[in-house]
């Protein structure tokens, strides 16, 4: 399995490990604030990711046509920070449905320019690393905690 395929994988499976644990909610936790310090909840966290998914897209749309300039991808913690916060507004506006939806298209526009990249270079593996299987593993990690804590009451 070559460098491509091993990082797919990584983020297949991956995400199929946040959806598994979401799955496990009932409608109302899926909800239900408090899995971040910001007040996230799993439905936000899939919006975020989904989110943060787009912009993989593009990065990895302008790694193909070589317009990809990093410093244009380059954000501060506060505007990180702010992004983040635009995200949770939004994700709240959204229904359950809408966020599965949008994320599925989200990651099947990452595979696909994924595939077109005409070789997977230091950088590029790097940006699909982090802004995919890295990211949704350091949200399984707080989707995990909290989920304990709901059932531990």
């Amino acid at each position: 399995m070559g460098r491509r395929e091993e990082l797919l994988c990584d983020e297949e499976e991956r995400w199929a490990e946040l959806t598994a644990e979401i799955e496990r909610l009932s409608p109302e936790e899926r909800e239900r604030p408090g899995i971040t310090p910001e007040g996230s909840s799993s439905k936000d966290l899939v919006w975020h990711c989904a989110a943060w998914c787009e912009e993989l897209a593009t990065v990895l749309e302008e790694m193909r046509a070589d317009t990809f300039r990093q410093e244009d991808h380059d954000l501060d913690e506060a505007a990180t920070d702010a992004r983040n916060r635009e995200l949770f507004d939004e994700s709240r506006l959204m229904s359950w449905a809408e966020v599965e939806a949008r994320a599925t298209e989200a990651r099947r526009k990452v595979h696909a320019a994924w595939a077109a990249l005409p070789e997977i270079d230091d950088e590029a593996a790097r940006w699909f690393a982090e802004e995919g299987p890295e990211h949704y593993t350091d949200h399984l990690a707080d989707l995990r905690r909290w989920m304990a804590r709901l059932h531990a009451d």
